[in-house]
């Protein structure tokens, strides 16, 4: 077997190797940048280099800002014209008998007939029920019966109607028919004691220009939507009635443009005629406030109350004996507590009384609800109707809620009525409403 080859350096060559090294070393040593001094990359090293060395992106050029948008125009103050759901309404008085017991009736309808409603009770006693057109009945005809659905808020269900012949004029006639069977129905329109009216509208729009803060940012203007009484003859009209409720045309419109605001929307409409009758007249109106840039409003009800002998206004304090409040506070907590409509809360519990203590017995409770202080009407939130004396609530206002039930039963109202029968040891003798129920049979 043949033995490796070795190899040797020889020492002459090794020296020479050794100096080679040693020289390629400095001239490496000497190409590195100093301290302080500036090397400038080639192009390439650039390239190669992209960790060491960022390289920034190109600016776009900033975009123009979007043009201001043009000036909203000034808009004349104008009074528009209505349109058809906005007609005048005309409110009637018939008093008669139903089943044989006196009774009062009060109906409206607007001048297409496109629609017919109103309310009944009686003298002695009882709720006061709804009427409303029944469906199936053709808008802007007297048809040759007429057919008045009936809303008791004591019925269980099943059949309750008027079958009246034909469009009420100056006599009803007709049955009502319901589960216990049927009772004639005879009425006559009559305004003693009582008032002819129709009701208007009118509609102020215009003012300073706003843009809205919503949608397309469209231009606005402000309105104001006003529901006022015009009176007719030939039945009189207290003067003072007159002035305050049913003024010429001109005393309503300087009242609007008084009234008007151009910044909000606002409406101040009649709704709720509870009584016309054994001169008195109750009526709540319906107020709405919005501001028309972002939509944020309010909305309230009013009562109002004026003794149609003399023309005056009247708050249902003024009808109530000194040191009423405990007597009637006790009168609404019994209702409360037992009336159907809160079975929800009295039998079912799924809320409860906030002026309920912890073991559920009813404490004191709270007084009737105080007015807002830019409501016009009477301040004490109490109203009268045919039937009783009637208070509103929120629910908001007598629950005790979670913020689940704020949105079930918090913004809802509730109305407690209180029957005359009831009320009269309360009522002050000589005041209006004090003759109203000696005639009706009740004092």
């Amino acid at each position: 077997m043949k033995a490796a080859k070795r190899f040797a350096v020889r020492p002459g060559l090794a020296a020479v190797a050794m100096l080679a090294v040693l020289a390629a070393a400095y001239v490496a040593a000497w190409r590195l940048p100093q301290p302080g001094a500036t090397h400038q990359l080639a192009s390439a090293d650039v390239v190669a280099d992209t960790t060491t060395v960022p390289v920034s992106s190109p600016v776009a050029p900033a975009s123009p800002p979007d043009p201001e948008p043009a000036p909203c125009p000034s808009h004349r103050l104008v009074f528009e014209p209505l349109n058809r759901s906005e007609q005048p309404v005309s409110l009637h008085h018939y008093v008669g008998t139903v089943g044989g017991q006196p009774v009062t009736v009060l109906l409206d309808w607007p001048t297409d007939l496109s629609s017919i409603g109103g309310t009944f009770y009686r003298h002695r006693g009882g709720p006061t029920y709804g009427l409303s057109l029944a469906p199936g009945t053709s808008p802007g005809k007297r048809p040759a019966t007429l057919v008045l659905q009936v809303s008791d808020p004591a019925s269980a269900g099943g059949r309750n109607d008027w079958h009246l012949t034909g469009w009420p004029g100056a006599v009803l006639r007709g049955t009502w028919h319901d589960t216990t069977g049927a009772r004639p129905v005879l009425l006559r329109e009559s305004y003693a004691g009582a008032v002819r009216a129709d009701m208007q509208l009118l509609k102020l729009v215009g003012g300073r220009p706003y843009r809205t803060e919503y949608g397309d940012g469209a231009c606005r203007w402000g309105s104001y939507k006003y529901a006022y009484l015009q009176f007719r003859g030939p039945w009189p009209v207290a003067p003072e009635l007159r002035r305050t409720l049913g003024p010429p045309l001109a005393e309503v419109r300087r009242r609007v443009r008084a009234a008007f605001n151009d910044s909000r929307d606002e409406e101040r409409l009649l709704t709720g005629f509870l009584l016309n009758d054994f001169n008195l007249l109750s009526y709540h109106v319906a107020r709405y406030s919005t501001f028309i840039t972002d939509e944020h409003g309010d909305d309230w009800v009013e009562f109002y109350l004026f003794d149609l002998a003399t023309g005056r206004q009247l708050t249902v304090a003024s009808q109530l004996r000194p040191g009423y409040e405990p007597r009637l506070n006790r009168l609404i907590k019994q209702h409360l507590l037992h009336d159907d409509q809160f079975d929800f809360v009295n039998k079912d519990h799924r809320t409860s009384w906030i002026w309920q203590d912890s073991t559920r017995q009813a404490a004191s409770l709270t007084a009737p609800p105080e007015t807002d202080p830019q409501n016009e009407g009477d301040p004490s939130g109490l109203s009268l109707a045919g039937s009783g004396l009637k208070v509103e609530y929120s629910g908001g206002a007598i629950f005790d809620l979670t913020s689940q039930d704020y949105l079930e039963f918090g913004r809802s109202s509730y109305t407690v009525e209180i029957p005359y029968r009831e009320l009269r040891p309360l009522v002050r003798p000589g005041t209006p409403l004090a003759r109203m129920l000696r005639a009706r049979g009740i004092w």
